[in-house]
């Protein structure tokens, strides 16, 4: 992302710099989730042509992967016992927020304390990056 870029070269974010890195992720990725997440989506329906000099076949890749006899392609997919998931899901854990435990406590505390919002796009986690930072 050129924002990271234009941190960087405005003084205002070292990634070299851990706290800083932490507050960025606790920033920041969520944010980015979001905009792969989007991605996917987009990708994930758009036709693909075929052409003859690949080996892939066109049409749109969730159809590909989920109608795969439309194409001529077999199934590959193996059946997974419900149990079996149930028991991967209460084992899960939240992935982290920020690779310090100790850096996502001190974002939420000073979110608290000062009535800040979680971001919900580039500019907002951009904002609530310079104000966390400005506090440390």
């Amino acid at each position: 992302m050129d924002l990271f870029d234009d941190l960087i070269s405005f003084g205002s974010y070292n990634p070299a710099d851990a706290l800083q890195l932490a507050v960025a992720e606790f920033c920041f990725l969520h944010i980015i989730q979001k905009e792969l997440t989007s991605f996917q989506h987009d990708w994930n329906g758009h036709r693909i042509r075929r052409t003859s000099t690949s080996g892939c076949p066109g049409g749109i890749p969730n159809e590909l992967f989920d109608l795969p006899h439309l194409h001529r392609f077999s199934n590959l997919l193996r059946t997974v016992d419900d149990q079996q998931i149930q028991v991967l899901f209460a084992e899960a854990e939240e992935p982290p927020t920020t690779s310090s435990p100790e850096v996502n406590h001190l974002c939420v505390e000073l979110c608290a304390i000062n009535g800040w919002e979680l971001p919900f796009d580039r500019e907002s986690a951009c904002t609530l990056f310079l104000r966390i930072v400005s506090k440390l």
